[in-house]
Order: C-alpha cells, then structure tokens, then sequence
C-alpha cells in the first residue's frame, strides 16, 4: 500500500467489466481535466494493474514511459460516465476479395469493448463511403455505432474509438491496430452472396474472436 500510494493518482483507475487494465498509451491534458476537482470520481487503487490482450500492442515497459502534456496511467477507465478505451474485440471476423480484383478486399465483423460497454457491427464493402473522401487521410469507415470507425488497408485492420465523446472541445480517439491471421479460406462461385459481395472470390474467416490493445490516443484528424 505505501507503494501504491507514491504512484499518481491517475495510474489506477477501475473499469466496471474488467477490473484494471494496463493502458498503452498517453492520455492529452484535456482528457485527465475530466478528472479534474470538478469531477472528483473514486479511483481504486486496490491491486495493481497488468497488461491484457493480444494484438500488436506496445509492451507494458514502452507505456511507463510518459511525454510531456500527458500522463501514462496503468489502467483502462474513467469517471462514472466516460471510460479510456484499453482494449477491442473482433467476433466474427470476415473478409471477401472478388476474382475480378483480388487487391481489392471487403471486411465485416462485430466489434466489441467490454470495457466502455460498446458492441456494434461494422463493414466495408463495396457501396460504402469513407469518412475521409476527400482528404489525403487513409479511407476509414463508420461501424452501425458511430464512435467506432476503422481503417481496413493491406491486410491490417484499425480500430478506432471516440473517447469521453461529447465530454471535451477537442474530438479525442483511441486507436489500435491487429493483423489477422490463420484465416480460413474457401472460394465462392458466381451465384454465392457472400454478405460483402456477390460473386467468384475468396472468403476467408476466422476460427474465433480477435483482441488487441489500443496503442494511442489523439485528437481525431475528423473533428465533426
């Protein structure tokens, strides 16, 4: 306990789902301000917190280090109403590329972070319209849930999550990135809907759930 008490304040903090949870990244000034004395939420500081989640997370030693105008607490959450994304699931992780582009693939999969209580469906196929037309910004994509976005580019999917969404001026987001492996793929014929197309192609699946850890937290370079 004496340990405990010489670690900031904001290093241990409790998410309702899962208990402490190492962050792996910074959080902005703006973002600790909901901490403020003008929110003077319950921290626990009961156990001490350890990394979870698989994915291409930094390790644990990389988020102990902090930058200037920030801090590196060493767990995922918040205040009763706003909770820092640490980690996101991926169920039913499915991608279909078309014989007559096999560069070109579309994704779908159901999207879950137990720890902000967020579950929503998300896919890119060929009607959908990025966020970002327009911009030199990678092509992002909305899931049914509008704080969750993702960038599907080269085989690596992005996660990304609005943080604290309406609670700061500045449009903050968690993002996390995880490059999937060990599909299982199988080839479709002119007459199969696949759900992300129709058509000859390749269907590949995963044999089960996705998980990685969000690696940054930044203003959002999409601030409406």
């Amino acid at each position: 306990m004496q340990l405990l008490a010489h670690l900031p304040l904001i290093s241990l903090l409790a998410t309702a789902a899962n208990g402490l949870q190492l962050l792996q990244y910074d959080i902005p000034d703006e973002l600790l301000a909901l901490f403020g004395p003008g929110n003077p939420d319950s921290v626990s500081s009961s156990s001490a917190a350890v990394p979870i989640g698989t994915g291409s997370a930094s390790s644990a030693s990389s988020a102990s280090s902090g930058s200037a105008g920030s801090s590196t607490p060493s767990s995922s959450s918040s205040s009763a109403s706003c909770f820092y994304p640490a980690t996101f699931t991926l169920n039913n992780f499915t991608t279909w590329s078309p014989a007559t582009n096999a560069s070109r693939s579309y994704v779908s999969f159901n999207y879950v972070d137990s720890g902000t209580k967020i579950t929503t469906a998300c896919e890119y196929n060929s009607s959908s319209t990025s966020l970002t037309a327009g911009t030199e910004l990678a092509a992002r994509y909305a899931c049914d849930d509008s704080t969750i976005s993702f960038i599907w580019q080269k085989g690596k999917l992005t996660a990304i999550e609005t943080t604290c969404p309406g609670q700061t001026a500045t449009k903050f987001e968690a993002s996390g990135s995880i490059l999937p492996t060990g599909l299982q793929c199988s080839k479709t014929n002119g007459t199969d809907d696949t759900g992300l197309g129709q058509g000859s192609g390749t269907i590949c699946l995963a044999s089960g759930p996705l998980s990685a850890n969000f690696t940054s937290q930044e203003p959002s370079p999409v601030q409406n």
